[in-house]
């Protein structure tokens, strides 16, 4: 009898351990600190051993949640690695290697997003890049009444001043336009059956690669066929590269299609 009793007890402890563990990780805990790089290229070898990580550039810091760590691969290909603070530990957001392309990173903030543009690539191909926030002219008719939207351009240019890479946060003027974007998109579907869908915005984030001399030029990716590869959840996506039929007003020559 005791010895049940002694058993039961126990069981007991132990379930309440683990009780009180799971209820502690729900609640939301201010961050650790960050890993150092060598235990980013430990994590990194454990849970993605095929990105062969060298060589740490650098920790950027975007907020107390959220990391930016560009790398160098041991066959000195260039990628990044991003960091959120999620359910009371640092995880890996998104990892890539060889895509080059910028990558727009959407992070929650006050009821409101902030938008970061974040990329790694060869200096010596890119000197400049132009980012683009369109959208097209839209006319629409409803209730007998026409109704027109203008078409929004906006430019703004980044140096790599001999970076390979680079951290940009939207203008002020970008994100409040892409917060009301996203505001009347979710508005707008609020009492359908697939509400709780993201809608799609008309909105494009686009971006041009210029050499020196202002001219586009070709990314020359190292990867046969192409792009390289990459991992990553549902906030941070690509951007579409600029093309002759997005753009007006700017005096870039477009190489020809082929």
């Amino acid at each position: 009898m005791i010895k049940k009793k002694k058993t039961l007890l126990i069981v007991c402890t132990i379930f309440l351990l683990y009780f009180i563990l799971w209820v502690n990780n729900l609640i939301p805990q201010s961050p650790k600190p960050f890993l150092s790089n060598k235990e980013v290229m430990k994590e990194i070898a454990r849970e993605y051993p095929e990105y062969d990580v060298k060589k740490i550039q650098d920790r950027v810091f975007i907020d107390k949640k959220h990391v930016f760590v560009p790398y160098l691969s041991k066959e000195n290909d260039y990628g990044i690695i991003n960091w959120s603070w999620n359910n009371n530990e640092w995880e890996i957001a998104s990892i890539e290697i060889n895509m080059f392309d910028p990558k727009l990173w959407k992070i929650k903030s006050n009821g409101s997003f902030k938008y970061y543009l974040l990329w790694n690539m060869p200096t010596s191909q890119v000197h400049k890049i132009n980012f683009y926030l369109t959208k097209e002219r839209q006319f629409s008719f409803s209730e007998g009444v026409w109704k027109y939207e203008p078409k929004i351009q906006m430019k703004s240019e980044k140096m790599l001043n001999g970076s390979s890479y680079g951290l940009y946060r939207f203008p002020k003027k970008w994100e409040r336009i892409m917060n009301d974007e996203t505001y009347i998109n979710s508005s707008n579907q609020s009492d359908s059956l697939f509400s709780s869908f993201e809608q799609p915005t008309s909105m494009m984030v686009l971006w041009l690669p210029l050499d020196k001399n202002n001219k586009i030029t070709k990314l020359i990716y190292p990867v046969e066929g192409g792009r390289g590869s990459g991992v990553g959840n549902s906030q941070i996506n690509f951007i579409q590269d600029a093309m002759e039929e997005n753009l007006e007003g700017e005096h870039i020559l477009f190489p020809k299609q082929k």
